[in-house]
């Protein structure tokens, strides 16, 4: 099974949590694809070769965005960390609901939320764009 993993990559403690949930997957021998390690920018290596510096946005940025979202349709599951949810993961998320609606009703969407008060957080639509939202990871 492949799995994309999306958060905030703009937060360093998200991209953390995320390399933290692919070694999870890793031993339950799946494979991942994380936007921040797996986007072959060029002339980029090392653990953030995907990750976007503000002045490389117009030279790259639509070369990540099809990358992303390439990636996301090559994949059976889709793990959305929703701490810090921002813009561009809710885009993530849209466009996986949007698949698997469409496309691939097989892709599954989990949502990981840690605040026990989820439901005064999330809005409605976010809320319910999941599969299942689960508050551990394990």
């Amino acid at each position: 099974m492949k799995i994309y993993l999306g958060g905030d990559l703009r937060l360093k403690a998200i991209r953390n949590y995320l390399e933290l949930i692919d070694s999870l997957v890793v031993q339950k021998e799946h494979s991942s694809f994380l936007p921040h390690r797996d986007v072959p920018i060029p002339h980029r290596n090392g653990r953030e070769k995907g990750l976007l510096r503000k002045k490389e946005y117009q030279e790259f940025g639509k070369f990540v965005f099809n990358k992303d979202l390439q990636a996301l349709q090559e994949c059976d599951a889709a793990i959305f960390v929703l701490e810090g949810l921002c813009w561009g993961t809710t885009l993530e998320l849209g466009y996986a609901y949007a698949f698997k609606q469409l496309i691939n009703p097989q892709l599954k969407i989990i949502g990981l939320f840690t605040d026990s008060k989820k439901e005064e957080v999330l809005d409605i639509i976010k809320l319910h764009a999941y599969d299942i939202i689960i508050s551990t990871v394990s």
